[in-house]
């Protein structure tokens, strides 16, 4: 069962090299996600400090698609454009999934101020399931950084 279904119509789940083969993500504002897989196609459950995610997400995020999802593909200089490319190498996640094999997937929303919310909703569910954020989430999907 899909644990963060709030009704949206989700694409399938792509590979880096689909994403780029397919010319990136829609150009349009949405929510995506991302997860560790085993082998393709196939999620690697993460133990989360409630019960077990079996579909292993690492990053919850918003904005415009083909600009963010852009910004997590893998380049070839090892520069890292995304939060979660730059905090997925720094605490060791790559130790648990190599960043290559991870997969994206998004759904669109009527109009991008429609994001931030759709995916704090998306994070409070994931939160309340599993009492703990996303790994490569930082902070709350949905939530601005506190000012310092």
């Amino acid at each position: 069962m899909d644990t963060l279904d709030v009704g949206l119509k989700w694409s399938d789940w792509r590979t880096w090299s689909t994403v780029e083969a397919e010319g990136g993500a829609p150009a349009e504002a949405g929510v995506y996600r991302v997860r560790a897989t085993e082998s393709p196609g196939v999620a690697l459950p993460i133990p989360r400090a409630l019960g077990v995610d079996e579909e292993g997400i690492v990053y919850i995020g918003s904005g415009m698609l083909q600009v963010r999802i852009g910004r997590l593909l893998p380049s070839t200089s090892g520069k890292r454009h995304h939060d979660l490319g730059r905090t997925y190498e720094y605490y060791g996640f790559d130790k648990l999934c190599p960043y290559e094999q991870l997969e994206v997937q998004w759904a669109t929303v009527a109009e991008e101020h429609d994001a931030p919310e759709v995916e704090g909703l998306l994070g409070k569910k994931y939160i309340c399931t599993f009492v703990s954020l996303p790994p490569g989430n930082m902070i709350a999907p949905g939530q601005s950084p506190s000012p310092a």
